[in-house]
């Protein structure tokens, strides 16, 4: 039924449909109901705005973590001309792309070399992104760090 209300000719029906749609199915449950994240996902090809930001937002709670369809539409979004559905589609990739996936950090890095024409806020989306997806990285990199460090103690 929700999922009908995506189409709604009423922008803020399909708007409040998604977020309803979202709260209804966390992403726990989200293999359950792939009809819900396939739904939201054609959203983001909608002509409002709202209804684009809402379906960014609410795919970080109803598609599977590292879902490549939704992981690909939300690169595209990444791209939309309308800054609230870049930081809204950032946001959702640094919640459900894999750690150190460079697919989506070279997508999300990508906005930062057009920062002059960029938004403070889609900036700041792009470093949390950034810093989520690259957590691992830092953590192996104090790790070799500290073996390093170690090999040379034993070899003096």
């Amino acid at each position: 039924m929700l999922s009908l209300k995506i189409g709604d000719q009423h922008t803020a029906v399909r708007v409040k449909a998604i977020e309803t749609l979202s709260m209804m199915c966390p992403s726990t449950f989200a293999e359950s109901f792939p009809d819900a994240a396939l739904a939201v996902r054609k959203a983001l090809r909608d002509e409002s705005r709202f209804v684009r930001e809402m379906a960014a937002t609410a795919l970080a709670t109803v598609s599977p973590s590292g879902d490549p369809d939704t992981i690909a539409d939300l690169v595209r979004a990444a791209s939309d001309h309308e800054p609230i559905v870049r930081v809204a589609a950032i946001t959702s990739l640094g919640m459900l792309a894999k750690v150190n996936d460079e697919y989506v950090i070279k997508a999300i890095v990508s906005r930062v070399h057009m920062a002059e024409d960029e938004t403070a806020e889609v900036l700041e989306a792009v470093h949390t992104a950034v810093s989520v997806l690259q957590d691992n990285t830092g953590k192996r990199r104090q790790a070799i760090k500290e073996e390093d460090k170690d090999k040379k103690q034993e070899h003096q």
